[in-house]
């Protein structure tokens, strides 16, 4: 893989990083604490992506959220000026960018459709049978 054609940014997703009974409610009966994986994405031109396996964990609405963004954001700049070769033990390849070519050609379309196939169906919205005619028209089965 050509590494000059990699573009480096950072990224989040929402987790759950601890728990505390005494934030235990009705709408949250675990007490679960929301807080942010912080951690920095490369992607090719045609969107495949691979994440870095160092993860930040931040708790919502704290400073230290900032100061890690900023470090990140910082070794980002960095990883584009310099363009680093992926090392596989430290890299994982994830989802490819919506939308783009490895998104349709990785299989990641299909992946999602029957994913939300399988949710209608979970929710009521379809049956069963309904949703094998979806897949096979789909090409998905």
């Amino acid at each position: 893989m050509n590494t000059d054609t990699l573009t480096f940014g950072i990224t989040n997703d929402l987790v759950i990083i601890g728990s505390d009974p005494e934030m235990a409610d009705m709408s949250n009966p675990r007490g679960n604490i929301e807080g942010l994986a912080h951690y920095i994405l490369a992607e090719t031109p045609k969107g495949r992506r691979f994440a870095h396996n160092a993860i930040a964990y931040t708790r919502n609405g704290y400073a230290e959220s900032d100061i890690t963004v900023k470090r990140l954001e910082r070794l980002a700049a960095h990883l584009n000026a310099t363009h680093p070769a992926l090392d596989a033990d430290c890299w994982t390849e994830v989802q490819a960018c919506y939308g783009s070519p490895a998104y349709v050609e990785g299989g990641w379309e299909a992946h999602a459709l029957g994913c939300e196939i399988e949710e209608a169906v979970q929710s009521g919205d379809i049956s069963r049978h309904q949703a094998d005619d979806l897949r096979i028209a789909r090409g998905l089965s």
